[in-house]
């Protein structure tokens, strides 16, 4: 049989609330929880879940998934920030080329000028 006790639908748990944000415009919103095989623990996971998209759904940007993301992306900037400091322009691309060193003429030799017409 293989994988067919962990596809059972016996252990499948979909919790629902009035409120959440609706899949596709239907009334109400849910979610299915599959991911073990334990009905209690996808309960778990369902109610987890839901209560997240709630959080978002009523309190938008002060939802706590939304101040966890506003709090990386200042972390990120601050940490951008120390190490321009630390080591100049350099830093401002993974590779550590600035970002105009593209536009940047090569150093070397210049080329010729143009004979005359």
């Amino acid at each position: 049989m293989g994988q067919g006790t962990a596809a059972s639908r016996a252990s499948c748990e979909a919790a629902s609330h009035a409120d959440a944000v609706p899949p596709r415009g239907r009334g109400g919103g849910g979610r299915q929880c599959q991911d073990t095989r334990s009905l209690s623990q996808n309960r778990k996971i369902a109610r987890k879940w839901l209560l997240l998209k709630l959080d978002e759904h009523v309190n938008g940007p002060l939802s706590k998934a939304a101040l966890e993301a506003e709090k990386e992306r200042r972390r990120k900037t601050k940490q951008r920030q120390r190490a321009r400091k630390k080591y100049g322009a350099a830093a401002d691309t993974p590779d550590g080329t600035s970002a105009g060193a593209a536009d940047a003429t090569p150093p070397g030799p210049t080329p010729p000028p143009p004979p005359p017409a």
